[in-house]
């Protein structure tokens, strides 16, 4: 009896820790699917854009839902949608290249775009609708700019985790 009353305030605190059992799985998929379309729809104005605005190409654009929040031993709690995409600058196009890709975010919808560093290179971004959204440019790795752009972290269901841990993007990105 005694240990039971010992037990309990732990057990209890155990089963109250539970999340996802509460998260609507409807509601959850709807949110990410949403998302994704968001993100991809963005990255592919963004693209093409930078492709325009550099004389250049798409050369990849590619995207995954990926996990955020990480839960043991089930992996994820939450997902977002993230996507990426290189473009090719053309010949004779002068650096910085960022500098060229200002007007192509906030006609995309990004009215202040703010410039950023990162190890080796410089960014310029800005959010939309909940997506973050970053050109990178790394000198003297190539004539070319990264795109990265992903949505806020959604929880999914605890039964649904390993389902999104490796749910495939059925399609690719276009441009």
């Amino acid at each position: 009896m005694r240990l039971t009353l010992l037990l309990a305030p732990w057990v209890l605190a155990l089963t109250a820790c539970n999340p996802g059992d509460d998260v609507d799985p409807a509601d959850a998929t709807a949110a990410l699917q949403a998302q994704r379309a968001d993100v991809r729809g963005l990255v592919t104005t963004l693209a093409t854009g930078a492709a325009s605005a550099l004389g250049g190409r798409i050369a990849s654009a590619t995207g995954h839902w990926e996990g955020c929040e990480s839960v043991f031993p089930e992996g994820h709690r939450s997902f977002r949608y993230r996507a990426s995409s290189r473009v090719e600058a053309g010949s004779g196009v002068p650096r910085p290249y960022l500098d060229a890709l200002v007007t192509t975010l906030v006609d995309a919808g990004l009215p202040d775009p703010a410039p950023g560093e990162r190890p080796g290179g410089r960014t310029l971004g800005g959010s939309r609708g909940g997506v973050e959204v970053r050109f990178s440019e790394l000198p003297g790795e190539g004539d070319y700019v990264l795109l990265d752009a992903s949505g806020p972290c959604v929880e999914v269901p605890a039964d649904q985790r390993e389902e999104w841990e490796g749910r495939p993007d059925p399609e690719p990105i276009t441009g």
